[in-house]
């Protein structure tokens, strides 16, 4: 399926997005998805059994394309040293955060480039977060965490970025070789924040 890019009318997503819904879900972190069809539109929840939420997303195939992944910062009871703003490799800062792995896959012939963006979902709050990227989809451990390839971003002021979530966008944008995946580490700035949020990943290039 081709994904177009939509702009209008309002409120209308962009085919291949995904959300998930828990309605007719007993089982507690179970969701029905619904995907955004070619006419723009959510189409119906999958039928049951409910499932976790997807771990993974995989980029738009065409240039200009965007995809969403919903995800949720872990608990405040499993938290890890957050990531040190700058350039990588990153040491660790001294204070533990709420975070979460996401893993964004090229399932392209051609080597990608894209940006990275998070905002609140609906009804959710503004988030002091960071993001950095790691090769591959093994989630580093130990000093293997300091081995990140892209700067660890604790802010994004440009567009399409908002409010206090960061982003890899512009000349931060990430490349993701053909075939291949990134693991995208994003975490609260503070220890006493975490929550849900919506990634944007948004094809710039394919060469």
């Amino acid at each position: 399926m081709v994904r177009q890019a939509v702009s209008e009318p309002v409120g209308a997503c962009a085919p291949g997005n995904v959300k998930y819904t828990t309605a007719g879900c007993t089982t507690a972190n179970t969701f029905r998805k619904q995907t955004c069809g070619t006419t723009c539109q959510y189409g119906a929840p999958e039928p049951p059994p409910c499932k976790p939420k997807d771990t993974g997303v995989a980029i738009a195939t065409t240039v200009g394309g965007t995809v969403t992944f919903s995800g949720e910062l872990s608990k405040l009871t499993d938290q890890l040293p957050r990531m040190g703003s700058g350039t990588c490799p990153s040491t660790p800062s001294s204070t533990s955060t709420s975070y979460a792995y996401v893993e964004v896959k090229n399932t392209t012939a051609q080597a990608a480039k894209v940006e990275i963006w998070f905002d609140a979902p609906a009804g959710g709050t503004d988030i002091d977060t960071v993001v950095t990227t790691y090769p591959g989809s093994t989630v580093p451990t130990g000093a293997t965490r300091n081995a990140c390839t892209n700067t660890v971003n604790d802010f994004c002021s440009t567009l399409p970025c908002t409010g206090s979530w960061s982003g890899l966008v512009g000349t931060a944008a990430v490349s993701i070789p053909a075939g291949g995946s990134i693991l995208v580490y994003h975490a609260a700035y503070f220890s006493d924040d975490t929550g849900p949020f919506d990634m944007f990943v948004k094809t710039t290039s394919l060469l």
